[in-house]
């Protein structure tokens, strides 16, 4: 059985969080949120805050003794509609994070100059074992 991709683990991180959940309810998606004209989602609630994640990149790392690793970077990235929200959202992130795989982290306030978001990338890179057989 090939081990999980790191993807999935950092997913099952940030949805065991408790405070997490509660700022963002279902809004974790993968590379880029659903355009929504009304920022509401399917169920009527608040699309912001909102969480996207995505592998920027995988290296892979070889051990003597044969195990196969990769050394993957993750971008998280939190929106919301005011800064205040989107720091309180990063923060929680973070705390998620510590359960996951993360060997280390940066931080990257930034804003969206044609909307009205606010957005902090949170870039991670973290140990990934297998997924290079061939």
């Amino acid at each position: 059985m090939l081990p999980q991709p790191v993807e999935k683990l950092i997913l099952a991180a940030l949805n065991a969080s408790p405070g997490l959940i509660r700022l963002v309810d279902e809004n974790i998606h993968a590379h880029k949120m659903p355009q929504r004209d009304d920022r509401v989602n399917k169920n009527g609630k608040k699309s912001l805050p909102a969480i996207t994640y995505r592998r920027i990149s995988s290296v892979p790392v070889r051990h003597l003794r044969g195990y196969q690793t990769s050394m993957v970077r993750l971008a998280l990235d939190v929106w919301a509609s005011d800064y205040g929200q989107a720091k309180e959202t990063a923060l929680e992130v973070q705390k998620a994070m510590f359960v996951a795989p993360v060997v280390n982290w940066l931080e990257i306030d930034q804003e969206m100059a044609s909307e009205p978001y606010f957005w902090i990338t949170l870039e991670y890179t973290c140990q990934e074992k297998g997924g290079f057989e061939k």
